[in-house]
């Protein structure tokens, strides 16, 4: 499913994951499957971007400790400099079942400790994928960047709209 999210990601940003950077030139190799690292090295400080599944089970047990293992004792870190808190993202997706207000407090612990990075957490349904790949494959870009086309177009949906049903 990563792999689905982070092609999301490349359509949005002209083929890319850093924008305006060749994903060959940015991926570092954290020898792991479940933990993708994209470094942004186009400023002063270089940025550190982490990409991974989030897994809860029934009894609210995650892998997120997991994540943070790979993110924290990579042997990628012998060829690049280890990243620090300040320059470090990691940006979990959460495919659920369906959203329900009790989940918010699991994102909020999960987005506020800020130990080894700041986290985002994006949690989304099957559903709601789909409609959205559907929805991006139907917009007519016009020779404008695919980001410029998406956030035009979310302006005019709601909730009642067709296009996301």
């Amino acid at each position: 499913m990563i792999n689905t999210i982070l092609d999301i990601i490349r359509l949005l940003n002209d083929g890319n994951i850093v924008p305006m950077q060749k994903d060959e030139d940015t991926k570092i190799d954290l020898y792991n499957e479940k933990v993708q690292l994209f470094m942004d090295a186009s400023g002063e400080e270089s940025k550190y971007y982490y990409f991974s599944e989030l897994e809860i089970n029934d009894e609210n047990q995650d892998n997120l400790a997991e994540i943070e293992d790979v993110a924290l004792n990579s042997d990628a870190y012998t060829v690049i400099e280890k990243p620090t808190p300040s320059d470090s993202y990691m940006i979990l997706f959460w495919k659920v079942e369906c959203i329900e207000e009790r989940m918010y407090p699991d994102i909020i612990k999960i987005e506020e400790n800020e130990f080894f990075y700041k986290k985002y957490v994006f949690y989304y349904t099957e559903k709601e994928l789909q409609c959205f790949e559907k929805w991006c494959r139907s917009l007519k870009t016009n020779g404008k960047p695919m980001l410029d086309t998406v956030l035009e177009a979310v302006q005019f949906l709601n909730d009642e709209s067709e296009q996301v049903q």
